[in-house]
């Protein structure tokens, strides 16, 4: 995989996180290509480079929740 196609690949997987805002996971590893598990480490990478927002749950969900629902959760809290 090239460069650019690795950057047009990350920005579609990036993409459709935020249109979808809630994703299961084995759809999301099936509309990019990539095994469950590969998918869960991408979005646990983006996670924790700031790139992406939101939980993950235990029913294989991912919420994706911009940076100013975080803050209003926190400032509910």
């Amino acid at each position: 995989m090239t460069e650019e196609q690795s950057h047009s690949f990350l920005t579609e997987f990036i993409n459709y996180v935020k249109q979808s805002k809630v994703v299961l996971l084995e759809d999301l590893a099936s509309q990019v290509g990539l095994w469950t598990q590969d998918t869960i480490n991408r979005i646990q990478d983006l996670l924790v480079e700031g790139t992406l927002t939101g939980v993950m749950d235990d029913w294989g969900k991912f919420i994706y929740i911009i940076p100013e629902e975080l803050a209003s959760v926190a400032n509910f809290i």
